[in-house]
C-alpha cells in the first residue's frame, strides 16, 4: 500500500493540515490588505436578503463613488482573497457576511472591520446547525459587535430579534 495514495493515511492526515495552512496564509494577507485600505467597509448579514441588499447597495453607491462588492462567495476564505485583491481606488467596500454554522461570522467580521454593519432579518435558517432562533440571533450579532467605534449599525426595525442587537453595538444604531 502506498501511503501517498489518495486514500492513504499520510494523504488523509496531511491534506487538512495543508488546507488550514493555506487558509491561515490567505487570512493573513487579507488582514494586511485591510489595514492598508482607506475605503469604508460595509458588512451585511441576515438569514435572508443579504445578497440582494449587498448588490443593491453596491449599485447605489456606484452611481456616485468607486465601490467594490462581494456577495454569494461569503466564506472567510473568499473574504480574505477579496480583501487581498482590492484595488486602492475603491472608496467603499460592500460585503455579504454569511454563516453556515456557529462561529462563522465573528472571524469574518474581525477580518472585515466594518465601518457599517447591516442586519436584514433573523430566521431559523440552517436548522441543523443552529436548532434555535436565539442561536441564529447570536451568530448574526457578531457583525454588530465588530462595527468600529464611530461607525454605524443599521438594524431591521420590523424584526424583534434584530432590534435586540442594538444594545450590543458600540457604534451609532439606526433602525
Amino acid at each position: 500500500m502506498n501511503p501517498f495514495d489518495k486514500s492513504g493515511p499520510l494523504r488523509t492526515f496531511i491534506r487538512p493540515i495543508l488546507k488550514q495552512a493555506k487558509l491561515s496564509y490567505r487570512i493573513a494577507l487579507g488582514r494586511r490588505a485591510r489595514k492598508r485600505s482607506t475605503a469604508r467597509h460595509i458588512g451585511i448579514t441576515g438569514s435572508s436578503g443579504k445578497s440582494t441588499t449587498t448588490a443593491l447597495l453596491g449599485h447605489i453607491i456606484a452611481g456616485q463613488l468607486p465601490v467594490r462588492t462581494q456577495y454569494l462567495r461569503n466564506t472567510i476564505g473568499h473574504l480574505a482573497r477579496f480583501l487581498r485583491d482590492l484595488e486602492s481606488g475603491a472608496d467603499y467596500v460592500v460585503v455579504e457576511v454569511a454563516s453556515a454554522g456557529s462561529g462563522d461570522i465573528a472571524p469574518m467580521a474581525d477580518l472585515l472591520q466594518p465601518h457599517v454593519g447591516i442586519v436584514t432579518i433573523v430566521r431559523l435558517e440552517h436548522f441543523s446547525a443552529f436548532r434555535q432562533i436565539e442561536a441564529v440571533t447570536e451568530e448574526k450579532s457578531a457583525l454588530v459587535k465588530a462595527v468600529l467605534p464611530g461607525g454605524l449599525v443599521v438594524l431591521n426595525h420590523d424584526d424583534e430579534n434584530v432590534q435586540g442587537m442594538a444594545s450590543l453595538a458600540s457604534a451609532r444604531v439606526v433602525t
